[in-house]
């Protein structure tokens, strides 16, 4: 891909950068049109029973198992169960959520996957919540893949369960380049109060709201995944940056990603999440010194968790839900995140403009729907052969369009809250236009200077993002409609600007 003698000019065909993060090797194991079978056979007929009481005293230990998928057989996995809400509620029967540590003890990995995660879709009757979310998410930011597995224990049929790529150091090694700088699960110790001498936090969980500057007054609200202690400082730094002075938040986060989290868990109203309860996310420092925000945990997106967090009603109706405003906890002190960037202009019309390209890409067209019948059309043997669903198989086939207990139906609650979206204010604005960008030179070298020119209706002003490595900040240019920039005659609607040679860089980002 990269030469020293070729420049190669990549135009990414929106404003701001988005697009999809998938690999080829991760095709094998998380493939969406795929379903794997998983072979479990544990070493200890007492499995149940030690898997059981690892959980509830909050224990790491792990139950030694051996895996088989497509013929090939791991030998000394350490298996133990996962999740909060969908380990602990009553219903999923004998369903409980899995996490596989493939290199527990030996050196291997499943198509270059050392963790598997195992879902039961609590709350989710329709059983497509998870897989069609990370499928959404993955188009505007780094996002886990996801897709199903059927699972076998000791020779019997256990079930079928979403599969869900980890948060882990191969995630990150994949999307940033890089996988030893500060990382966090923002996720508390749920009934732990802050440490002795901390102040209350509040509402705030772990949702990136300052307190103050002693590093220990957060150790309950954040798990620290990387090894260095300087993390904390870092992560208090980001937050006091947020929380006091957020006119410098691009410094140290990359608010772009942020703003599509954020839009996300709006539009299809996703509130266990740093929107409503103000956990369930990573945020990881790049090389450049930003912290990146991460998704986590989507199995109750759509509507299927109604706390909407600070701004009352503290339990959203489904009406409710379908009626959500675009800036719901605008105000809500405890949700700097939302707050503070929806107060900057710049960011809050880049909110919009990432909100309506998901409504664009997803709503408009029935994308979503026919996503969601295509899922459920491809998974419905598998549940309906189930011993353990969460949910009967009746209830899966009226998931999408029936209430089933508080869990709405997927249609039940996006083709009014779509109805409704269409009529806000912010949402239904038209953006500008761009159309016929062009570069002055097909074929530069990385000693060539290269004119980049775009028809443009309805802007007066127009800037151009450019990089030269993909995990790098942009660099802002602007360009001109003014007859001197390559771009025509003034005021014809062509604006042209000018990327200096980049010696060494081989591909340049626009």
């Amino acid at each position: 891909m990269k030469s020293i003698q070729h420049l190669k000019i990549i135009a990414v065909a929106s404003m701001l950068l988005c697009g999809s993060f998938n690999n080829s090797h991760s095709q094998n194991l998380y493939a969406v049109d795929t379903i794997r079978t998983d072979y479990l056979v544990f070493y200890d007929p007492n499995w149940e029973v030690l898997l059981d009481n690892y959980k509830t005293n909050d224990l790491e230990d792990r139950v030694l198992a051996d895996i088989t998928i497509d013929g090939i057989l791991y030998d000394s996995v350490g298996v133990r169960f996962k999740g909060n809400s969908s380990y602990n509620s009553v219903g999923q029967g004998d369903k409980k959520p899995f996490n596989i540590s493939i290199d527990h003890i030996k050196n291997q990995d499943i198509y270059g996957y050392t963790t598997l995660k195992l879902n039961n879709m609590f709350k989710d009757p329709s059983c497509v919540r998870e897989v069609l979310s990370y499928e959404i998410l993955q188009n505007y930011m780094p996002a886990s893949q996801a897709n199903y597995m059927e699972l076998y224990i000791n020779g019997n049929l256990h079930g079928l369960y979403s599969s869900i790529e980890s948060v882990n150091k191969d995630f990150l090694l994949k999307h940033f380049n890089s996988d030893n700088n500060s990382f966090f699960k923002c996720d508390p110790l749920w009934g732990s109060p802050p440490p002795m001498g901390c102040p209350p936090s509040g509402g705030s969980m772990s949702a990136l709201y300052y307190t103050n500057s002693d590093t220990t007054c957060y150790k309950n609200s954040y798990e620290i995944k990387s090894d260095s202690d300087i993390a904390w400082v870092e992560l208090v730094n980001l937050m006091q940056i947020l929380n006091n002075n957020s006119s410098q938040i691009d410094q140290v986060m990359d608010v772009d990603r942020a703003l599509w989290m954020l839009a996300f868990n709006n539009i299809f109203v996703n509130f266990d999440s740093y929107t409503g309860s103000g956990h369930n996310y990573y945020v990881y420092e790049d090389d450049y010194d930003r912290f990146n925000t991460i998704i986590w945990d989507l199995n109750e997106n759509f509507g299927g968790f109604a706390n909407g967090g600070g701004q009352p009603p503290s339990n959203l109706s489904l009406n409710d839900m379908r009626n959500l405003s675009p800036l719901w906890n605008e105000q809500e002190n405890f949700r700097p995140l939302i707050k503070k960037l929806m107060a900057i202009p710049d960011y809050k019309k880049r909110y919009f403009a990432h909100y309506r390209t998901i409504i664009n890409e997803f709503l408009v067209n029935n994308t979503l729907k026919n996503s969601a019948v295509e899922l459920q059309a491809f998974i419905d043997p598998y549940v309906a052969s189930d011993p353990n669903l969460v949910y009967s198989y009746a209830a899966f086939q009226n998931g999408l369009n029936q209430m089933n207990g508080n869990v709405p139906g997927i249609n039940e609650l996006m083709d009014p809250r779509y109805m409704h979206l269409s009529s806000e204010q912010n949402v239904i604005k038209t953006g500008p236009v761009i159309s016929n960008v062009q570069q002055s030179i097909s074929l530069p070298t990385a000693m060539d200077s290269m004119w980049i020119t775009a028809n443009i209706s309805g802007s007066t002003q127009t800037v151009l993002h450019y990089k030269n490595k993909l995990q790098a900040p942009f660099q802002t240019v602007q360009m001109f409609d003014d007859g001197n920039h390559n771009d025509g005659t003034f005021g014809d609607g062509i604006f042209g600007v000018m990327i200096q040679s980049s010696n060494t860089a081989t591909t340049v980002y626009y």
